[in-house]
């Protein structure tokens, strides 16, 4: 009996908050039993990822941080997270944010966008080289998968994001 497979080809995963295309399902055999492996590429092209081809057997997703997009309920969701004028407190150190994008979760991701938009507007505050890095890295990352699940444009996505945080500027950190 053949098993189907719950993937197709065309079909679209996050992987490190980047969206990705399967372009091909391919049957390998391993130890004399055959696998499924899911092949993908990046969804937005560029220099720096032209060439990248992943592969994952199909078995293995579930172990991984690997997820399919966010459904139109779960984009509601993060856009009413982002408009909560509640912040959580992040540490920007190296490994707090590292954990955050390896774990693959938008809400975590809204967090650190959130709180570098405060620093980001807050004259009183230094918004360093790093930090302005970091939220154009994270503003990518976000209005990709925004773009998608909306069908626009990575750029109308980005100025959907922005109006959302200025229409709630008035954020305030959360007493922990």
């Amino acid at each position: 009996m053949t098993k189907v497979s719950k993937f197709r080809i065309g079909d679209k995963l996050v992987r490190f908050n980047s969206l990705y295309t399967i372009t091909d399902i391919q049957q390998r055999q391993q130890n004399g039993v055959s696998e499924e492996v899911l092949v993908f590429e990046p969804l937005h092209k560029n220099t720096q990822n032209e060439t990248l081809i992943c592969t994952i057997p199909a078995s293995n997703i579930s172990k991984t941080n690997i997820r399919r997009p966010l459904s139109d309920e779960e984009l509601e969701v993060f856009f009413e997270n982002l408009a909560d004028t509640t912040v959580e407190e992040l540490s920007f150190k190296p490994n707090v944010v590292d954990k955050i994008f390896n774990e693959n979760h938008v809400l975590d991701l809204a967090k650190i966008l959130k709180n570098l938009w405060i620093e980001k507007t807050d004259e009183t505050k230094s918004f360093t080289a790093n930090k302005r890095q970091l939220f154009q890295m994270v503003m990518k990352k976000l209005s990709q998968e925004v773009a998608f699940v909306m069908n626009i444009t990575i750029e109308e996505a980005q100025t959907k994001i922005i109006e959302i945080l200025e229409e709630n500027s008035d954020y305030h950190y959360q007493q922990i």
